[in-house]
């Protein structure tokens, strides 16, 4: 005992020593001197060079995800504070350096922890809550006896797509441009769910290229040949084409596959979706949350969506089915878009074409929408970027900003000129077209015999969607698909997962654009001034026993639907701009006669291609018709 109070006396004086150098330096002078060392004007350097370098990528992948980011900040304010101190965190770096790289390297861990976690969220964990499995698996899907088309689904998200729906038990109609990369991708898709899934439905492989009408057309009839029925049409191909490429028809290659082609493929597949006959389940399946209602913030407005639906429902004498899956049969026509389209517009002379007689297809003196609509088709304005800068009609005063740049931007709106272009536009096309389908058929089924209200027995209910899959790793082009771009980007088949969503679930307002977080916005207005959602309503009664439908009454609206739709109404989609401030019921006015012109346009190509006349000879006057397409 004593020997240990000797030891215990004198370990402050242990201390004391310890607390000095040989030199008889303090530990704090030894840390400054270690650290003036450490911090040599070669360290200083290479610690700034690595920060920036570090800084300038994170900045870079941020943008690159942007549209994933925004929309999944706007769901809780916990990824809010996740990304401020990602930022935060990464910028202090550079404004207040660590004084070692030891607590340099700490902060990079940070950064790397809030980056893994945001690309789980974005990219891991889609869809959870929102798409189930096959019912074997402890799902809710059972595709047996249902067949598929997906274009492009040799590669990228077709390939994931089709290898989903396959595992859900679908027959899957795979429309490639090669057949020994169909075949490929096929046996690829057969060894890979042999060990993973209950059962694998069909595979079929068949020719068809988007930019070739008469592939389109061959590819058409064979599929009406060989099948009884057609469920789902997934018109997801496409691509980023050099300038000046085009189809076999002589059309600018982007929109002539993307969008003429597509178009043409629905057209023709179109009666074989109405004539199969409807798989009418009684089953219901009761999803109580669905991954995006089970936090405390939405609860509330879920549980007032419900109340509305049961009134309804009482109204009308039905049953309200919760739950976002309920398989009422109909068939779906979903798009693959891009956000790109936010960027993309149509020259006036689509509307007017040479209407007005001086030549130049600009409708001035305010003449009827006419003429041949055929300005820009051909890529005559667009790969000569002579569009003007898209940029200018952003709100907030960002357009004047972006007007003021130098001239290099009028023909690069998303920073590659000028493939974007012409692949912004189509894919703007891909949202009019959805939106346009959905109206026009709509439309149509109410005015036939049974409709008005009564519901409509004769015709199947359809349903559009366009989506944004997000950045993914996918052959459009080489950017991206290296492995120097695919480290911070979503995976084919997770991208897949937002085309399953807008293929099986009612959960959205049909012809809704579909974010990359799966979050659906009703740009047409559908619940309020058009009342198409009534008259989709009214034609096929079951709508109303779905929540979807009391909470689209309800205006359900999430902030990334709110954003969406704030930009969505600022555009007029025509170039060049109309000049001045325009109110927004002209916009809107703008944005359903393009959407409209459009479709007449298309459906008068396709028509002469029939005739096997010349595309754009004959005027293509407005169209008073409605649903156009020849269902017989």
């Amino acid at each position: 005992m004593g020997a240990l109070t000797s030891i215990q006396d004198r370990l402050p004086r242990v201390q004391v020593d310890w607390s000095k150098n040989l030199k008889g330096q303090t530990r704090q002078e030894v840390e400054k001197r270690d650290l003036e060392m450490a911090w040599s004007p070669n360290g200083w350097r290479a610690y700034f060079t690595l920060c920036g370098v570090f800084n300038a990528l994170l900045i870079g992948v941020l943008l690159a995800r942007i549209t994933e980011l925004t929309s999944l900040v706007t769901q809780s304010p916990m990824y809010v504070a996740m990304v401020f101190i990602l930022i935060s965190t990464s910028a202090s770096l550079l404004v207040a350096p660590a004084s070692t790289w030891k607590k340099a390297t700490r902060r990079f861990i940070v950064i790397c922890v809030l980056v893994r976690t945001l690309k789980v969220d974005m990219d891991t964990d889609l869809g959870k809550g929102l798409i189930s499995k096959h019912v074997a698996e402890g799902g809710r899907y059972d595709l047996e006896g249902r067949v598929a088309v997906v274009t492009g689904a040799n590669s990228g998200i077709g390939y994931g797509t089709t290898k989903l729906m396959a595992s859900y038990g679908a027959t899957v109609v795979m429309a490639c441009r090669s057949m020994s990369k169909c075949n490929e991708a096929k046996t690829a898709i057969e060894r890979e769910l042999a060990s993973k899934v209950h059962s694998i439905g069909p595979l079929v492989p068949m020719v068809m290229d988007l930019a070739d009408l008469d592939s389109v057309q061959s590819f058409a009839a064979k599929f009406k040949k060989e099948f009884k029925r057609l469920d789902y049409l997934i018109n997801n191909a496409g691509a980023i084409p050099p300038p000046g490429l085009t189809t076999k028809q002589g059309l600018e290659l982007s929109l002539g596959a993307m969008h003429f082609g597509h178009f043409a493929l629905t057209k023709w597949l179109m009666p074989i979706m109405q004539k199969s006959a409807v798989f009418d389940n009684d089953d219901v399946y009761v999803v109580p949350t669905r991954g995006k209602g089970t936090d405390e913030y939405d609860r509330p407005k879920r549980e007032e969506a419900r109340r509305l639906a049961q009134e309804r429902a009482a109204k009308t004498g039905s049953e309200y089915v919760a739950g976002s899956y309920y398989d009422d049969g109909a068939a779906r026509v979903i798009f693959t878009s891009s956000d790109a389209m936010n960027f993309g517009a149509f020259h006036s002379s689509l509307l007017y074409g040479d209407g007005n007689g001086d030549g130049n297809g600009d409708g001035n003196g305010g003449e009827e929408v006419k003429g041949a609509g055929k300005g820009d088709l051909h890529g005559e304005l667009t790969d000569n970027c002579g569009l003007g800068n898209p940029l200018a009609e952003l709100p907030w005063g960002l357009g004047g900003f972006f007007s003021s740049l130098p001239a290099f931007m009028p023909c690069c709106p998303v920073g590659s000129c000028p493939h974007t272009n012409s692949y912004a536009r189509s894919k703007l096309a891909n949202v009019l077209m959805a939106q346009e389908l959905q109206v026009r058929f709509d439309g149509y089924a109410y005015s036939k015999e049974g409709g008005r209200g009564k519901g409509n027995k004769g015709v199947r209910r359809v349903v559009t969607a366009s989506i944004h899959p997000g950045t993914v790793q996918a052959n459009i082009h080489d950017v991206f698909s290296n492995p120097w771009t695919n480290w911070f980007m979503r995976s084919a088949e997770e991208a897949a997962r937002i085309l399953v969503y807008a293929t099986l679930e009612n959960d959205f307002v049909p012809g809704s654009f579909v974010d990359s977080m799966c979050r659906a916005t009703d740009l047409t207005d559908w619940t309020t001034a058009n009342y198409g959602l009534e008259v989709h309503a009214e034609t096929f009664p079951r709508v109303k026993r779905m929540q979807w439908f009391a909470e689209a009454k309800n205006d359900r609206h999430t902030p990334s639907w709110i954003l969406q739709k704030a930009h969505w109404q600022s555009r007029s989609l025509i170039f060049p701009p109309p000049s001045g401030r325009v109110e927004e019921g002209k916009r809107r006015e703008m944005r359903e006669m393009v959407s409209a012109r459009l479709w007449d346009v298309s459906e008068a190509a396709i028509k002469a291609f029939e005739r096997k006349k010349p595309l754009f000879e004959q005027e293509v006057p407005a169209s008073s018709e409605g649903f156009l397409f020849d269902l017989k």
